[in-house]
């Protein structure tokens, strides 16, 4: 299958799946540390495919977790995240059923790499068009604002990139600062 193809094929799961929308990012974007223990795992990532889910009903964001408190969980989950990794494991598939190695990594959160696989969801939802960095640090998508949940899967599969987007939410507006 060829990379476009397989492109092809990744971005067919938008509204076939939970999945609102799906972006490729070129992983030469991120450096050896961004990729930390992912990359030197791994081996050489390709392109990254970002997994956008538009958070429309509150419910998709109740956090669940297994111990009595937060920090005695060993599994912290929210359906939404839930529902979007099971989208993720139908884009892991399409990759390996084509030949190729992928790999759904753990969300980098706060700039704080802690040990395993982490990539910064946001940076790739940027990078693959997906939205903006808005004041607030968080990704802004043109229509549904800040109101997104991402997830992403690496593989060695070189997928043509899609561009960043090029649109300013934050000019003027003060209203995450206020």
């Amino acid at each position: 299958m060829s990379p476009t193809e397989l492109t092809t094929a990744i971005k067919a799961l938008t509204g076939a799946s939970t999945a609102d929308l799906v972006g490729i990012a070129p992983a030469s974007a991120f450096s050896a540390e961004e990729l930390g223990d992912l990359g030197r795992s791994f081996g050489p990532i390709q392109s990254v495919v970002v997994l956008a889910q538009h958070i429309v009903d509150p419910v998709l964001t109740v956090r669940f977790y297994s111990g009595r408190s937060q920090s005695e969980s060993l599994i912290a989950a929210s359906l939404g995240d839930a529902l979007l990794r099971h989208a993720c494991w139908e884009v892991a598939e399409i990759l390996q059923s084509a030949g190729h190695k992928a790999a759904i990594p753990r969300n980098l959160r706060y700039g704080v790499d802690g040990p395993g696989h982490s990539i910064s969801y946001k940076k790739a939802g940027v990078l693959a068009g997906l939205g903006v960095f808005g004041k607030s640090q968080l990704l802004i998508h043109p229509e549904w604002g800040p109101w997104v949940h991402l997830r992403t899967v690496v593989t060695d599969a070189t997928l043509p990139p899609d561009a960043p987007i090029d649109f300013s939410p934050c000019d003027g507006c003060t209203c995450c600062i206020s």
